[in-house]
């Protein structure tokens, strides 16, 4: 019983919870959530549902032109870290189950973080979320139960929630969204990070907009740029980075680009995902694209920068890739989208490619090849988890095993009785044509990759293979029943069980007995049929998305720490997190406990069994002098945009 309340019980607001019940959690401070279950019939539905109304009315619920309403101030940290130079953070699709998010944001939190092999690092002194703060769709209870409350449990401020002022000293936050948070136009985006309680326990932010520049030491900046795939860069967001390149910026400087999207990887099966960033560098980076602005605005001379380095979330894993031009200068554009959401794999990742694509229509910046340096999880670890789809798939998807059930379960009472050449009946059709559609569903509503060849041939075949479960099902459900029977009778089980075991196999026309015994077994094995499908579909590029969605799997998380220091060197130390959780069930109680000996401002859990131990996954250092000639600010980038004009 939960009903006995003790003195944290009676405080209006506790400081720091005392329980690790639900119930009290939830009265207090928030609802720790499990990963999304995103092979849930009803996610699924909802999910569609708000995808296709967010896709239809985009345009409608776009706030981007609004935000040059809002004063938004140039964020300085080019005199923060002192002589240890700066430390920051970059994070992103976070916001997903308690384990992994929770996981993820208390290493971010501590004061020091040791890496085997390393010295320790510094907490940063902001931190950076490149999109997806929230799962599966924004809304003001989801971005507290599965952001703000496992981040303020990680970084909690000393006092009751929302109690404390803000001091000076606490680290910063900055936010970019995601395709999740922008299902709803950015409202819920908004009240969190740009609303009057904009702070994640101890991490404070301060930013009016979706996008946003900071300044950091030396001749370093970071932009940050809302360009959603798809949508176009509204022009208050290219008046705000012009003007600030015009008044701030120097010639030499360097660019930290955080994009929502890795358009350099997507843009292998997407002919527009890199249209929004390509605009961007050409039309703002570029010393041709600052002409024409400046021509148009009060005149000045135009600055030579460059893009050493771009990062992005939006896949969740951690890739790098590298491009070297012919003076030996170099641009990584790297991926780090594991804050919290399913892994997603890596074994399909190309090992090169050209960006900007060759297939990009006039006017571009030029292409280069780039090519794939490393990625988290490795490949064979990645192949290997892929094929874990078929034993995870039916065992953490509960729900969709049901809908499989239930619709094989129709189908073998459709179908039982009838002659050997099953007559096809108005029932039975309508459950084919059922199977077809999901499977169809499945092929081409939830896959990215649109060559409708490969996906109607997949779907023939998946659909053949769901309803030949039904088939063999009639034609041998009865014999496996009666052989079920005869190792029942012969058993030394108690009478009662036989009893029970013996009315529940005995084979009738009166199906009632055993129908629900059929659903069970058969919602398995079409379960395990999906998860083939998925892992045959993958390999063709079909579904790769949805092999590891459906697994939900919490382990592989990542992040990045920067450095800046003082002689203007930038280093990135990609840090990665193999296991969240320890083995056995993922409830809350089972994985975590109260961390008692703390103090108000310590986090407010910790593990259960084995501490998180994080590693280095590898890290990239772009010296202060090794700017290579961008691939962005060449005079035939700048006289193409000029034509344009």
């Amino acid at each position: 019983m939960d009903t006995v309340l003790d003195v944290d019980d009676r405080d209006e607001r506790p400081s720091r919870p005392r329980r690790l019940r639900k119930r009290y959690l939830a009265r207090y401070f928030f609802r720790p959530q499990r990963p999304v279950s995103w092979l849930n019939p009803l996610q699924l539905a909802g999910t569609g549902v708000q995808v296709f109304l967010a896709e239809r009315l985009g345009a409608y619920l776009d706030k981007r032109e609004l935000q040059g309403l809002f004063p938004q101030p140039l964020f300085d940290h080019s005199s923060a870290g002192g002589g240890g130079g700066l430390w920051f953070d970059f994070v992103a699709d976070t916001g997903d189950g308690f384990n992994a998010t929770y996981a993820v944001a208390r290493l971010m939190a501590r004061e020091s973080l040791p890496v085997k092999g390393n010295p320790l690092l510094p907490r940063g002194e902001f931190i950076v979320m490149g999109g997806d703060q929230v799962y599966p769709t924004p809304s003001s209870v989801a971005y507290e139960n599965r952001l703000r409350g496992p981040w303020r449990a990680a970084l909690p401020e000393p006092g009751p929630v929302g109690s404390t002022e803000p001091d000076p000293s606490w680290p910063r936050l900055y936010a970019l969204p995601g395709n999740h948070d922008w299902y709803d136009g950015l409202t819920a985006f908004f009240r969190v990070f740009a609303g009057a309680e904009s702070r994640l326990g101890r991490w404070i932010s301060g930013q009016q907009r979706s996008y946003f520049a900071i300044r950091l030491p030396g001749d370093w900046w970071l932009f940050a740029i809302d360009a959603q795939r798809g949508a176009h860069l509204d022009d208050p967001q290219l008046t705000y980075f012009h003007t600030l390149i015009r008044e701030h910026v120097a010639d030499g400087d360097k660019i930290i680009m955080c994009v929502p999207e890795p358009g350099w990887v997507q843009s292998k099966t997407s002919d527009d995902a890199y249209d929004s960033i390509d605009y961007f560098l050409g039309r703002v980076v570029s010393e041709g694209g600052q002409r024409v602005w400046l021509a148009r605005n009060g005149g000045g001379e135009p600055k030579s920068v460059t893009v050493p380095l771009m990062i992005s979330g939006d896949w969740h894993h951690y890739s790098r890739y590298e491009s070297v031009d012919r003076e030996g200068g170099t641009r990584q554009l790297i991926t780090a989208g594991g804050g919290g959401a399913y892994l997603y794999g890596t074994h399909r990742l190309p090992l090169s490619g050209t960006v900007p694509p060759q297939m990009m229509q006039q006017p571009k910046t030029p292409s280069a090849t780039y090519r794939l340096k490393k990625r988290f999880p490795g490949f064979l670890t990645s192949v290997w988890l892929g094929i874990g789809a078929l034993w995870r798939v039916p065992l953490r998807n509960g729900a969709f095993v049901a809908l499989l059930g239930v619709l094989q379960a129709t189908l073998f009472y459709a179908l039982v009785g009838r002659s050997v050449s099953f007559t096809v009946t108005p029932s039975v059709l309508l459950i084919v044509l059922a199977f077809v559609g999901l499977c169809g569903f499945f092929s081409a509503g939830l896959s990215a990759e649109k060559r409708w060849i490969r996906i109607l041939l997949l779907t023939a075949i998946h659909a053949a293979a769901q309803i030949s479960i039904g088939v063999f099902g009639v034609r041998y459900w009865f014999d496996l029943l009666n052989q079920g029977l005869d190792r029942v009778r012969a058993s030394t089980l108690a009478p009662w069980a036989q009893d029970a075991l013996v009315w529940l196999l005995t084979p009738s026309r009166d199906l009632a007995p055993h129908l629900l015994l059929y659903a069970v077994v058969a919602g398995i094995v079409s379960a395990v049929v999906v998860a083939v499908y998925l892992f045959v579909a993958s390999l063709v590029n079909v579904n790769f998305n949805e092999l590891f969605a459906g697994q939900r799997i919490e382990g592989y998380k990542n992040f990045l720490r920067l450095h800046i220091d003082k002689a203007g060197t930038l280093t990135v130390y990609a840090i990665g997190l193999r296991r969240v959780r320890r083995l056995g069930p993922g409830w809350f109680r089972w994985q975590w406990r109260i961390r008692r000996k703390a103090g108000l401002a310590d986090g407010w859990f910790e593990p259960r069994g084995r501490a998180h131990r994080p590693h280095l996954i590898e890290k990239v250092v772009i010296p202060a002098t090794a700017g290579a000639k961008p691939t962005d600010g060449t005079p035939e980038v700048g006289a193409a945009i000029a034509r344009a004009g």
